[in-house]
Parts: C-alpha cells; sequence; structure tokens
C-alpha cells in the first residue's frame, strides 16, 4: 500500500485502522488496495482476500453498484448512498455509502476513500415509521439525519398533488411553498429541538393553498441517538378562511370612515364607555391592517406560482422564459399600477409592459453555479412612502430574493441535464467506435489465424508428399514425428477460427483433437490401448495453450511408440487439473508399458523430442519429472 495516499486522509494510518466506521482506500483504477480492521470485521472478509478486488466485489447487488457509479461519475463524490454489501456469512446489512477523492498538495489525483456507516437500526425505524404514518389519518414526512424526505404518507401525496418519486430523497424545504417560513421553522427547530403548531403553507403541484400547523418530533431510540424527524401537518385551511370572511366584512363595514372619523363621532358617555370605544377601533385597526398584509402575501404568492409554472414548462425557450417571468412581476409587488420590471441575462435584457427605468427599484444579481449572468430589476414610477428597503417591504425583498433563486435553481438543474446529456452522448459514441474497432481487430485477428492454419496446413501437405520418397523406416518416423509437430500447431488456429469467440480457446477440445490425430496416425487400435482422458477446462493464454499442446503431443506420440511393443495392450491416462488453492495446473500422463531403460536420464538424453519437452517446459516457467513405475510417469507443473 502506497504511503502517500495515507499523507492525504485527514486522519494518520492510526486513526484509518482504528476508525469505528468501516473504510476502504482505491487506487486509480478502481482497485482496493486497504482495508481497515472494522471493515475485516464487519464484512467477515480478511484483508488479503480484499486486496487487488475491484471495488464492484463489496456490493451484493450489482445493480447498486450501477447506481452508485452513475451517482459519483456525475459529482465526483457519493454522499449517504443507501446499499447492502455483500457480507462474507450471506447476513443482510444496511450501510451509507460516502466516497471522496484523494488528492495531494500538488492537486494531484491519487485514489479515492471509501466509508461504510451502519443503517440497519435507521432502516428498522423506518419500516416501523412507515406503519405508524401509512395508519394516521394527518399528512406525515419521516425525515433522515440529513433532513432529506425518506418516507410519506398517501395523505400527504393527497393534499400536495405530487407523486411519492417527486419527494422521496429531496431536502425537507421542497414542501415548503414560502422559503421564509422554511427559515424560521429551521430557527425554531434548531433552538428548542422541536417544533409545535407552526403555521404554514406546504408547496402543491398545482397551486391550490393550503393553510397547515406542522408539528415536528425527533426520532430517538433507546441509546438516545437521533435517527431522523417525524413531521405532522394538521389542516387549518377552513380556520383560516373563516378568518378572513371576518376580516372582510369588518374592512365593509367602516370602509366609508377613516379612524380619526370613527373616534371623533363615537363620542363616549363616560371613560368606560371611551376605553372600550378605543380598544374596539384598535382591534378593527389591527384586523385591517392583517387583512392588507394577508393580501400581499397572497399577490406574492401568485406571483411566485405563476414563475414556478414559467420555469417548469420546459417547451418554452430561454427567451420565453424571461419575457413570461418579467411580464408578471409587477403583480407581485405592493403598487404594481406603477411598477415596472426587467431582467438582463447573458447580455440580453427583457423588460415589463410600457418599461422605464427610474430611481426607486430593487435590484438582485443572478448567479448559475456562482457565476453572475445577468440580474433582475423592479422599478416604481414615482416616489412612495418609504419603507423597509426605500419604497419597497421587507417581503418584497424576499420575494425578488426568492424569485431569483427559482431561477438561478432551474437553470443550473438545466445545465446539469445537459452536461449530462453531452456527457452519454459522448461515452455512447466512445462505446460504438470502441465496439467497431473490437469488431475490425476480431475480424483481422480471424483472418491471421486463417492464414497460419493455410500456411502450416500448406507445410504439412509438402512434408506429406515428400514422406512418400522416403523408404528408410528411421527417416519415415521423423517425418511422422514432424507432421505430428506441425498439425498440433495448427489445430489450435483451426479451433480458433472455426469458432465463434476467437478471444476463448477451447482447451479440453483442443488437448483431445491432438492425441485422437496421434492415436490415427500411428494406426492405435482402440481395443489394444485403452486411453483415460480427463481434461479440466482451464482459461490459459493462446502462448501458453500452444506450449502444453506440443507437450502433449511429444510425450504421447512417445508412449504410442515406444511403450507397447509388437502390439501389447496397455493404457495410456493423460490428466489435466488446476489447483484452486494456488493456481498450479498440472499435466499428468502415464501408461503401464515397457517403460525407460534403467540407466535412462530424460535431463541427459539427446533424442528431439524429450529435448522439446525439455525446452517448452522452461518456457513455461514449468518444473518436469518423469519416473519409471510401471511404466512411465510424465509429470509437469506451471504456473497460470
Amino acid at each position: 500500500m502506497p504511503t502517500n495516499l495515507f499523507s492525504q486522509i485527514d486522519s494518520s494510518r492510526i486513526l484509518f485502522d482504528i476508525s469505528p466506521n468501516p473504510q476502504v482506500l482505491l487506487n486509480k483504477k478502481y482497485l482496493i488496495v486497504e482495508v481497515n480492521e472494522e471493515f475485516s470485521k464487519v464484512m467477515g472478509y480478511s484483508k488479503e482476500e480484499m486486496l487487488n478486488n475491484p471495488v464492484s466485489s463489496i456490493f451484493a447487488n450489482i445493480q447498486e453498484y450501477i447506481e452508485a457509479s452513475a451517482l459519483f461519475t456525475r459529482d465526483n463524490k457519493l454522499k449517504n448512498f443507501e446499499m447492502i454489501p455483500k457480507i462474507a456469512d450471506g447476513s443482510i446489512q444496511y450501510m451509507l455509502l460516502n466516497i471522496r477523492q484523494i488528492i495531494d498538495q500538488r492537486q494531484d489525483f491519487l485514489g479515492y476513500l471509501l466509508t461504510f456507516t451502519e443503517y440497519t437500526a435507521i432502516k428498522n425505524v423506518m419500516e416501523y415509521t412507515r406503519l405508524i404514518i401509512e395508519t394516521s389519518p394527518n399528512p406525515q414526512i419521516f425525515l433522515n439525519i440529513n433532513n432529506e424526505i425518506s418516507d410519506l404518507n398517501k395523505q400527504l401525496l393527497k393534499v400536495t398533488g405530487y407523486k411519492r418519486k417527486d419527494l422521496i430523497g429531496n431536502p425537507v424545504s421542497i414542501v415548503f411553498r414560502d422559503h421564509e417560513q422554511y427559515r424560521a421553522a429551521n430557527i425554531i427547530l434548531r433552538k428548542e429541538g422541536q417544533l409545535k403548531d407552526f403555521e404554514m403553507i406546504p408547496k402543491s403541484r398545482d397551486g391550490t393553498i393550503f393553510h397547515m400547523l406542522l408539528n415536528i418530533k425527533p426520532m430517538i431510540d433507546k441509546n438516545e441517538t437521533v435517527l431522523g424527524s417525524l413531521l405532522t401537518f394538521t389542516d387549518i385551511t377552513s380556520l383560516r378562511k373563516a378568518i378572513e370572511v371576518v376580516e372582510q366584512i369588518t374592512g365593509d363595514v367602516y370602509s366609508s370612515n377613516t379612524l380619526e372619523e370613527r373616534t371623533i363621532n363615537s363620542q363616549p358617555k363616560n371613560n368606560q364607555q371611551d376605553l372600550a370605544s378605543i380598544n374596539q377601533i384598535k382591534m378593527e385597526a389591527e384586523l385591517k391592517k392583517r387583512s392588507h398584509d394577508l393580501d400581499e402575501r397572497i399577490k406574492e404568492l401568485q406571483c411566485l406560482y405563476g414563475i414556478d409554472k414559467i420555469l417548469e414548462n420546459e417547451g418554452l425557450s430561454v427567451n420565453e422564459i424571461f419575457q413570461n417571468i418579467v411580464s408578471i412581476l409587477p403583480a407581485g409587488w405592493q403598487f404594481p399600477e406603477i411598477t415596472r420590471a426587467k431582467i438582463e441575462f447573458d447580455g440580453i435584457a427583457y423588460i415589463s409592459a410600457q418599461y422605464i427605468n427610474t430611481n426607486w427599484k430593487q435590484r438582485n444579481n443572478i448567479r448559475i453555479n456562482g457565476e453572475i449572468r445577468g440580474y433582475i430589476e423592479v422599478f416604481y414610477l414615482k416616489k412612495m412612502p418609504n419603507a423597509s428597503e426605500g419604497p419597497f417591504l421587507r417581503e418584497e425583498r424576499h420575494l425578488i430574493d426568492a424569485i431569483t433563486e427559482r431561477i438561478e435553481t432551474v437553470f443550473e438543474k438545466k445545465l446539469e441535464e445537459k452536461a449530462r446529456k453531452q456527457a452519454e452522448e459522448k461515452l455512447q459514441e466512445h462505446a460504438r467506435r470502441l465496439e467497431n474497432s473490437l469488431k475490425e481487430k476480431e475480424v483481422l485477428l480471424s483472418e491471421i489465424h486463417h492464414r497460419v492454419k493455410n500456411n502450416l496446413q500448406l507445410i504439412f501437405s509438402l512434408i506429406l508428399l515428400q514422406e512418400q520418397y522416403v523408404t528408410d523406416e528411421k527417416l519415415q518416423l521423423m517425418y511422422r514425428d514432424f507432421k505430428n509437430r506441425v498439425k498440433a500447431m495448427s489445430q489450435i488456429h483451426e479451433t480458433l477460427y472455426s469458432s465463434g469467440d476467437i478471444t476463448k480457446i477451447n482447451f479440453n477440445a483442443y488437448i483431445q483433437e491432438i492425441i485422437t490425430n496421434l492415436i490415427h496416425s500411428y494406426y492405435i487400435e482402440t481395443n489394444v490401448v485403452k486411453l483415460d482422458i480427463s481434461i479440466e477446462q482451464i482459461d490459459i493464454s493462446f502462448n501458453k495453450t500452444i506450449l502444453c499442446g506440443l507437450i502433449v503431443n511429444e510425450v504421447v506420440s512417445n508412449v504410442l511408440k515406444y511403450a507397447f511393443p509388437d502390439n501389447k495392450k496397455g493404457k495410456l491416462k493423460v490428466k489435466i487439473r488446476k489447483n484452486k488453492k494456488n493456481g498450479n495446473i498440472t499435466i499428468n500422463i502415464q501408461d503401464n508399458g515397457v517403460g525407460f531403460p534403467p540407466e535412462f536420464d530424460y535431463l541427459k538424453t539427446d533424442t528431439l523430442g524429450l529435448r522439446i519437452v525439455t525446452s517448452l517446459s522452461k518456457q513455461l516457467k514449468g518444473s518436469i519429472s518423469m519416473k519409471n513405475e510401471n511404466g512411465v510417469k510424465f509429470n509437469l507443473s506451471f504456473q497460470e
């Protein structure tokens, strides 16, 4: 494990090893190069079992690995991704996976740090909570420890009009129609640890306004660990409408007189009546003020709702989006009849009807991914009474802030979507080119095998023609051996060319074919020499397959020529196995023939066949042995 990777982690190597969370280090090729003790303890695998394995080996579900890879590729990080790791004993545990890149002081990328957090207890609480919220008559939401929506009930979907997939995984702020309300609720929650009877308006898909009382209660386990929060909504829309009716009636009754006129005309008869009259007038004034403020908030909400509808319309161009928004902006301000608006984005200006630039204005910059791309300006055509920001209300500052935030969020998502599509298109194009290149190389390689096979076949035919003119028995035997060697080399090219996949070699069939050709070449009857062949299907390289085939060819040829003289009956065993523990491949060839002479030393012999076997074994970096035990036992062992 390179130490320079550890030097970039926030904690030391010791902290990595004693971390209470399972942790894994990956190199640039996504291979595991280090795991800590907690990982081995939780997952049940030793460090040696995990090293140099791909990161996908950690996942029990390959689909989760694909989803995690997609999210990480998009953001260069992964935060609280819920997954089920592959546990050695087969048990099911839920984990939250976090991945971050490791960068050195020179900003060079070194690898990745994976951190796992136990999630099973929270998962069980969520399943228990789901039973509760599904039976609740009130809309309810369950949040995880990151204030993200983990579950909700049908009542909430019925009120808001959203689908489950629209809300799950999103921050809780998505359910608030007014961002200011969300901030106020969050301040109270942080201060008091819970929220009780907080009046708010949830966001709904069709823009319908519901007035709700929100209660938030933390979910705590027996160890006093916070697992999440339960949000419960109580519908008070009917009550709110009743209050509005009262305010409307009160306003109509006293609309013809000012408060000062009603105070002068009241003429109380005594101090008690005077006090009652003053209190009534104060109450009426407060009701009218609240009614006016409520009307202003409704205008602002309607303005925001209209802008949301425009931004959600995917069929609109950028120019159409900003022109439509700037047209409805004035209606959200206190004096719409004297309000004008302007939006500039990427150097293009969009203005409302009868636009005039004045000194009485509000302004907000539009920032997309931190870069200023334009601004929003709202003007009054004439001077109005001072409020919190010149003639503008504090709520109007909140309104222009909320509009800017919505525009920024939507356009950042559009840019992300555009970048994602471009990346997908590039990836698909790259995959297509790789596939075409691979097909071309496969065709070329297949043609090479075909030509090599034809050339070897031509050599075989020439040897066969020359053999017809040879009368010497020793020379005939040499020609036969030569033909068999050429045939063994030609056979693998024939096997690859005729197969559907030139990247895979049927090792078993190849060796079987060599032995069959030798039996026919030496005119051996099956009732004379009985064959016992046992060959595992082993995946080894092309070059090693040829070397193994030539060695089997030489040894079996030697058996068929010398082990059973004068048509003596016997048995030939060929056994090829792979040791799963150390990866060694062994070739055992045994006969029960006459064996070697007592003084024979295969290491010192000058016969061509055994010299070939010894030379090819060295190329395989293997070890060979031959023993005289009821015949000859040949053994070759080499590493895959």
